[in-house]
């Protein structure tokens, strides 16, 4: 993109030479990302649900993300479908209120839930923290969604700032023998 161009996207009136600036600062950064996307994918442009501008883009493979929030979203354990991939951001965990980053990773594409998962052990050690498809549970706190639905993919990042992990018992001390 030429400098005079770069952070705005321009409406140019080829027959005038005049342009009219239509995005800029951190919206720009979303339209550049999404171009960037289209450069390999064929895009379908509709009417949504509440009559807003719906767009449909499909890369080659048969996998689909929706434009809109669920696109813009790049922010800790973002999922997003790269290929037969789906990619996912580093992200934060607390275990009892200790504060920690997790690595991110790549999974192979697959339908369910996507969890960042840890465990305390028995000798009071917590595991290594993974993402990787798994059921909700106390173990396994949701992090976004995968599915194949029409026969396009689809993923959905549930915007977790920090996955927090508390584990509790039942203290022997209090416990009232009879």
């Amino acid at each position: 993109m030429p400098n005079e161009l770069q952070g705005r996207v321009l409406l140019v009136d080829e027959t005038a030479g005049k342009g009219h600036t239509l995005v800029s600062g951190e919206t720009f950064n979303r339209v550049a990302r999404l171009i960037k996307y289209l450069s390999s994918s064929s895009l379908s442009v509709g009417v949504g649900p509440n009559g807003g501008l719906r767009l449909e883009i499909v890369q080659e493979g048969g996998s689909s993300s929706t434009g809109g929030a669920e696109e813009d979203y790049d922010g800790p354990f973002a999922l997003r479908l790269d290929g037969s991939r789906v990619r996912v951001n580093s992200g934060y965990i607390s275990r009892n209120g200790e504060f920690r980053s997790v690595s991110g990773t790549t999974l192979s594409r697959g339908s369910g839930t996507v969890c960042v998962s840890t465990q305390l052990g028995a000798n009071g050690n917590w595991s290594s923290p993974q993402i990787h498809f798994a059921t909700p549970s106390q173990w396994n706190y949701p992090i976004g969604h995968c599915a194949k639905t029409n026969g396009q993919w689809h993923v959905t990042s549930y915007r977790v700032p920090v996955a927090v992990f508390i584990a509790t018992a039942v203290c022997p001390l209090a416990r009232e023998d009879n």
